[in-house]
């Protein structure tokens, strides 16, 4: 079993921090991405370095602040657990891992609505995807949970993680080779 130690809340200009009323533990489930990349094991690809979870408001869907992982334990079966600092009270959480860089550049802002924070979070990578290294780029993924109940140091179940990435090949072949512009993917 692998643990890191990190500290309890984000520290940067860029993004609001949280030092909970409670401490939960989040329990993440990794089992619907069996399917790993072309270069890399389900075990590699699933490695989780860093998570975060964003805190909503459940009644007013804004953003209350962003809390950072106090350890981390990589499981068996594609699980992996956490422990978190939030608020009490009625939350939807939104888990990212592997994400740090992108929730700093974000400037998250206590307030912003879900749709607001989805678009501050942009993932971008425009070279190949390092995978062969002794400090590799950690897939990022994304889980939410809706209406969880904290009224003091509990276990929150459930959370599905998925890629926030995906890989696209395109082929393009005869006389749209010389003016092919790929603009956007959706």
């Amino acid at each position: 079993f692998v643990m890191l130690l990190n500290s309890c809340s984000v520290e940067t200009e860029e993004a609001i921090t949280y030092k909970g009323e409670a401490e939960i533990e989040i329990n993440l489930d990794f089992a619907s991405n069996k399917q790993a990349g072309r270069n890399m094991s389900p075990t590699q690809e699933q490695r989780v370095h860093e998570a975060h979870v964003l805190v909503f408001d459940a009644a007013l869907d804004t953003l209350m602040g962003v809390s950072e992982s106090i350890w981390i334990v990589e499981e068996a079966n594609s699980k992996k657990r956490f422990m978190v600092e939030v608020p009490k009270g009625v939350l939807d959480l939104i888990t990212l891992a592997n994400s740090k860089a992108v929730i700093k550049a974000a400037n998250l802002q206590e307030g912003m609505t879900k749709s607001e924070v989805a678009s501050a979070l942009t993932f971008q990578q425009t070279n190949r995807w390092n995978v062969n290294s002794s400090n590799p780029d950690y897939i990022p993924f994304w889980g939410e949970k809706r209406d969880c109940i904290v009224q003091g140091n509990t276990s929150i179940d459930g959370i599905t993680m998925l890629r926030s990435l995906a890989r696209v090949d395109v082929a393009v072949v005869g006389e749209a080779l010389t003016e092919f512009k790929l603009e956007t993917v959706s």
